[in-house]
């Protein structure tokens, strides 16, 4: 079971709401992280206990997700965490993002179907065009 102040590594297995990505030790404890994508390997230090979980800060990333294709363009990426998902393609995003609101869904609507998330090239569509002359 880590300690506060440990510091461990692991790989990100999925992303919960609102960017915690999750980890689980060799023992079976939970283990978030703020600002990770899935597949991302990490190191990271233990800041807070509960019983069902740890929290942990990111200290750095050791090697990119298979999902992260793209090169950040931000300097100050990962930092801020707003830009989290730059380095992945858009349609990659928009499978990520889904996963999060369907998992956060089901908790709530008890097998109502869900129908993932318009992309932005779909909601563009949607939008009448403009008169060309």
């Amino acid at each position: 079971m880590p300690k506060r102040k440990d510091i461990a590594e692991g790989v990100i297995e999925k992303v919960d709401y609102p960017n915690r990505g999750r980890i689980y030790t060799e023992e079976g404890q939970k283990v978030t992280v703020k600002n990770t994508i899935p597949g991302q390997k990490i190191r990271f230090r233990v800041f807070k206990k509960h019983k069902d979980r740890v929290e942990g800060n990111l200290l750095e990333l050791l090697e990119k997700s298979p999902l992260e294709s793209r090169e950040k363009v931000c300097e100050i990426f990962p930092d801020c965490g707003g830009c989290l998902c730059q380095t992945m393609p858009y349609e990659k995003q928009l499978v990520m993002k889904s996963d999060i609101v369907n998992r956060l869904l089901e908790e709530v609507l008890d097998g109502a179907a869900y129908d993932g998330i318009l992309g932005m090239n779909a909601i563009a569509k949607s939008f009448p065009q403009p008169i060309k002359k």
